[in-house]
């Protein structure tokens, strides 16, 4: 996994730890603090190649971090089990997005 770095500030008025994001194009800054960092390029998963079905639709992704997980016991199940990929559009157009990892279907 990449290294994510970060820091810490005591938000004295407000009595809280707030974590600042050293780097914006993280998987945490955008998505989260329960989202993985994006795979380095030497992991197997990394770019792994899948369908991601969608009703009647299948759009083919492309493995970017590993499933999400619970922060803590007390949030298990909720947003556990979502995957950042790369989904192929239409005429060869990427979008990045998260899709949980029960609708995919690795290649």
């Amino acid at each position: 996994m990449r290294e994510y770095e970060h820091t810490y500030w005591r938000n004295r008025k407000e009595g809280k730890i707030e974590i600042l994001l050293a780097d914006k194009k993280s998987a945490k800054a955008k998505y989260g603090h329960n989202c993985p960092e994006y795979l380095d390029s030497d992991s197997p998963h990394f770019l792994r190649e899948g369908v991601a079905n969608y009703g009647n639709e299948s759009v083919t992704i492309y493995q970017l971090t590993e499933p999400t997980r619970p922060v803590s016991e007390n949030v298990k199940g909720i947003g556990e089990g979502f995957v950042t990929v790369e989904a192929q559009q239409y005429s060869g157009v990427f979008t990045e997005g998260q899709v949980h990892e029960s609708r995919i279907t690795w290649k």
